[in-house]
């Protein structure tokens, strides 16, 4: 099973239409997440339906900030049930036949507003404390866990950087880099 998490602003162009079919051409992703759309509401399904996925799910943006589109072509190795989806997450049950294998899959597009993100580093805690599935969390986390990470600008903010690592930290989770 493939999944590409793929954060792209503008999916209204001809650029971002030529970049997912040659994506999908070359990868063969099972489930494509995208993050940050930025297209206007009223052309959103139009272009979903010009991708070559058969089903969909999205969190539409507040303005033309965020967004979570997640895709996916069922079949009978990999299916896809949503659970439940939030203003920063689609939790996705995802199962694989070969190897027999059940994840929970959620796609994330957290609030560049520090205060929002940490109410959603919480909700990600808590949630952590009731699951025995495997998990995979996909998107743009809008933070950073070192200086490494950016290039420029002002000095990353020690509790940003505290508050993201005790999430992952919390929640068991591994980066894995890009």
């Amino acid at each position: 099973m493939k999944m590409i998490a793929w954060n792209y602003q503008g999916v209204g162009s001809v650029a971002f239409h030529n970049h997912a079919y040659e994506l999908h051409h070359r990868h063969r992703p099972d489930i494509l997440i995208i993050v940050e759309p930025r297209i206007a509401e009223e052309r959103v399904q139009v272009v979903i339906n010009t991708l070559p996925y058969t089903h969909s799910r999205r969190v539409d943006p507040n303005g033309f900030s965020g967004g979570i589109w997640m895709l996916w072509n069922e079949s009978t190795s990999c299916q896809v049930e949503i659970l439940t989806h939030s203003e920063h997450s689609i939790h996705a049950l995802v199962k694989v036949s070969s190897p027999s294998l059940s994840i929970l899959l959620t796609a994330i597009y957290a609030s560049s507003n520090f205060y929002k993100r940490q109410l959603f580093w919480n909700y990600l805690q808590n949630l952590a404390t009731l699951l025995t599935l495997p998990r995979v969390l996909l998107g743009d986390f809008n933070d950073m866990l070192s200086e490494d990470e950016k290039m420029g600008g002002l000095p990353l903010n020690r509790n940003r950087v505290t508050a993201f690592r005790n999430c992952l930290d919390t929640c068991g989770l591994l980066d894995l880099n890009f």
